[in-house]
C-alpha cells in the first residue's frame, strides 16, 4: 500500500522493560498497569489483601500506587533514585499543573522505610531459610513483631498518625528476588536485605515500542541513531511544530506521543493538531501529492 503521509503513533509499551532478577516469570508479578486494573476489575485487590509492590519511579508506577491507593490497598513502593534526585520526574513536574503526582511525590517523602539500626546486617544468604532476617514483613500488622515499623512522616516527627495511610516507600531499594510463596527480596544501595510479603508485584520501570516494521526498528530516526527507541533517553527526533520526522527519508512521516517523548495524554492533541496543521498548509501549497494529482481519501493501517 502507498500512502503520502504516515504518522508513527504507536506507543512505546509494547514492550516492557524487566529487572532481570530472579523469580520475575512468577505468575504474581505483572509488567503493566493493565494488569493491575484487570485484578481490580476481578475482585483480586482491596484492603485486606497483602501489599501490592510497585516497582519504578515514573508516572505509570505513580498512576499504580493512585489506583491501588483508591481501593484502600495497601502498597509498597521500591525505586532506585532518592526522593531529591534531580532526574526524578516528580521534582521536574509543576505542582500546580499535575497534583495527582505530586500527591504521589508527597508520600514517596514522607512515608520511606527506615530499618531499626539495631537489627544486624543480614551476612547470610537470603533463600536459606534459616536465616533469622528471612521474615516476610507486612504493614497491615503493626503489632505483629515481624511487621515493618508504623508509618512516619519524615516531615512532621511530632505527628504519630500517617497522613497516607497504608503506604510505605522504598527510596534507593531493588528488587533482589521474587519467591514463589510471594516474597519479594528488597536491597538498599548499601547492602541491606528486607524480605516483605506481598499480593502481587508491578515492575514499572518503562517499556520499549515494537518498530519491527522499520528497518533497524527505527533506530535510525531517534536523537541517537545508535541507540533503540525509548520514550525518556531515545525518543524519535521530531520538528517541535510540525512533528515531522526529522531523519525520514522523505517528506510526509510525522510520529506523535510517547515516540517523541510526550509522556502525557494532556499532550496528544497538541502532537495531533501540530501535524493535521502541516498536513493541511501543505495541501494547501499543492505540494507532496503534485499539482492536480487524484487524491485518495485517508487510509487506516492497523499493524
Amino acid at each position: 500500500m502507498l500512502a503520502h503521509n504516515v504518522v508513527l503513533a504507536t506507543g512505546t509499551h509494547d514492550i516492557p522493560a524487566r529487572l532481570g532478577v530472579e523469580g520475575e516469570e512468577l505468575p504474581y508479578v505483572c509488567h503493566s498497569f493493565w494488569e493491575l486494573e484487570a485484578a481490580i476489575s476481578r475482585g483480586e485487590l482491596d484492603q485486606s489483601s497483602d501489599p501490592v509492590l510497585v516497582v519504578g519511579a515514573g508516572l505509570t508506577a505513580a498512576d499504580a500506587v493512585l489506583a491501588a491507593h483508591h481501593l484502600n490497598t495497601p502498597v509498597y513502593h521500591a525505586f532506585r533514585r532518592s526522593v531529591t534526585d534531580p532526574g526524578l520526574i516528580f521534582n521536574q513536574l509543576p505542582k500546580l499543573l499535575y497534583p495527582e503526582y505530586h500527591k504521589v511525590h508527597q508520600m514517596m517523602i514522607q512515608q520511606q522505610y527506615e530499618p531499626d539500626p539495631q537489627d544486624p546486617q543480614d551476612p547470610q544468604d537470603p533463600q536459606d531459610p534459616q536465616d533469622p532476617q528471612d521474615h516476610a514483613q507486612n504493614l497491615q500488622d503493626p503489632s505483629s513483631p515481624s511487621s515493618l515499623p508504623p508509618l512516619s512522616s519524615s516531615s512532621s516527627s511530632s505527628s504519630s498518625s500517617s497522613s497516607y495511610p497504608g503506604y510505605l516507600s522504598f527510596p534507593r531499594y531493588r528488587v533482589a528476588a521474587f519467591r514463589p510463596d510471594r516474597k519479594c527480596v528488597l536491597e538498599s544501595d548499601s547492602g541491606r536485605r528486607t524480605v516483605v510479603q506481598i499480593s502481587k508485584a508491578l515492575v514499572l520501570i518503562g517499556a520499549h515500542p515494537n518498530l519491527s516494521f522499520l528497518g533497524d526498528n527505527g533506530r535510525s530516526l531517534g536523537v541517537n541513531p545508535e541507540e533503540p527507541i525509548t520514550c525518556r533517553r531515545n525518543p524519535v527526533e521530531a520538528d517541535p511544530f510540525t512533528n515531522e520526522v526529522a531523519a525520514a527519508a522523505g517528506p510526509g512521516l510525522y510520529a506523535m506521543g510517547p515516540l517523541v517523548g510526550e509522556n502525557f495524554v494532556r499532550f496528544l492533541k497538541g502532537g495531533a493538531l501540530a501535524i493535521a496543521s502541516d498536513l493541511a498548509k501543505t495541501q494547501r501549497e499543492g505540494g507532496r501529492w503534485g499539482g492536480g494529482a487524484a487524491r485518495t481519501g485517508p487510509e487506516v493501517l492497523d499493524s
